[in-house]
């Protein structure tokens, strides 16, 4: 291949950093055809970052892919690229979950479960409305909540009000069957549906023997 100017060494740079980067705007050059071509089989994750001072972000994208948490506001990254995500997890994984509390970032099941004993009231409201999990890991978590709190019903019910199947749960636990039936006909919430049938005709079934049968 002939010797690239300087404009095209630059146009050259832009699109490889494009593609690492996951830039969405990627230049293409007729003269630079076949390089274009070539590429189009990088991408981005499956790189294996070194360092270079062409590309001296790429010591940084390995730090990430490494687990480590880097500072990439300078690259401008859109809030769904793939480092971008990376990194957030990385975060995630090192931080206390204080200070995800804080940060306003997502939260496990694992991370709630493992701080129950450390984590206020307040606290574990706040961890279980930023968290985003299954209906069945919020009724775990209440099953916990309830063997921990189970003479405060007031105050489980206020952790719980924005997660349905764990509040049904909880109205189960405490003897509130029409307020357990009423709340999942009004959200259609069908997890619990046979059970409530069952204690609707009078027919005693423990909870917890129900929960371990289904699958939600």
């Amino acid at each position: 291949m002939p010797k690239l100017s300087l404009v095209e060494s630059d146009i050259l740079e832009t699109i490889i950093t494009s593609i690492l980067l996951f830039k969405k705007e990627c230049q293409k050059s007729e003269i630079l055809s076949e390089i274009n071509e070539f590429v189009e089989f990088i991408e981005g994750l499956k790189i294996v970052p070194k360092k270079s001072d062409t590309f001296p972000y790429l010591e940084e994208l390995k730090r990430v892919e490494e687990g480590e948490v880097v500072d990439l506001k300078k690259y401008k990254l859109e809030k769904d690229n793939p480092w971008l995500i990376k990194n957030r997890e990385n975060e995630i994984k090192k931080a206390t979950i204080q200070e995800l509390l804080q940060k306003n970032l997502p939260i496990t099941k694992e991370q709630i479960i493992n701080n129950l004993e450390t984590l206020s009231e307040k606290e574990l409201k706040k961890a279980i409305e930023n968290s985003n999990l299954k209906p069945r890991d919020y009724i775990e978590i209440a099953k916990l909540c309830y063997k921990k709190m189970g003479d405060n019903p007031e105050l489980l019910f206020s952790i719980f009000e924005k997660r349905v199947e764990a509040y049904i749960y909880l109205l189960i636990q405490f003897e509130m069957i029409e307020k357990a039936i009423e709340l999942s006909k009004e959200n259609d919430i069908k997890f619990f549906e046979f059970y409530l049938k069952l204690r609707e005709n009078a027919e005693k079934i423990d909870i917890e023997e129900y929960l371990d049968a289904t699958i939600c």
